[in-house]
């Protein structure tokens, strides 16, 4: 991604606002299923980077995305797979991380945490995450 600031990372009104954007700048969350369609596998945290503010979180139930443009960044990228007629699949826990094999589809995106992934030291010591 492109960007002259790392909390850039979803147009949240905090870090990334309007005036940010009215200069020509995008978001690293919205640069990552924008302009990437050649992106085979990302795996990553941070889902609520790609979820707007009313949608509440896969897994944990009583948090919500960041974004304010109304823009649910992990329906767009599903719907543009599905545009560009490539079998994908969208991973956010740990059981369907494991269920994935290799070559089962052209494109995955796994945001594996609502936040950043833990430090390996935590995420061992609960087993949630993969590494």
């Amino acid at each position: 991604a492109h960007s002259s600031y790392r909390k850039f990372e979803a147009f949240d009104g905090e870090y990334f606002t309007l005036n940010q954007q009215l200069n020509g700048c995008k978001d690293i969350a919205a640069q990552l299923v924008d302009d990437n369609s050649y992106i085979d596998v990302i795996f990553a945290g941070g889902r609520r980077k790609l979820m707007r503010t009313q949608d509440r979180d896969y897994q944990e139930s009583d948090k919500y995305g960041d974004r304010i443009d109304n823009r649910n960044l992990i329906n767009e990228w599903s719907d543009k797979m599905e545009r560009l007629n490539k079998t994908h699949k969208f991973v956010w826990n740990l059981t369907d991380f494991n269920s994935l094999k290799p070559g089962q589809y052209e494109h995955v995106l796994g945001l594996l945490a609502w936040d950043h992934m833990k430090y390996e030291s935590e995420r061992v010591e609960k087993n949630d995450e993969p590494s």
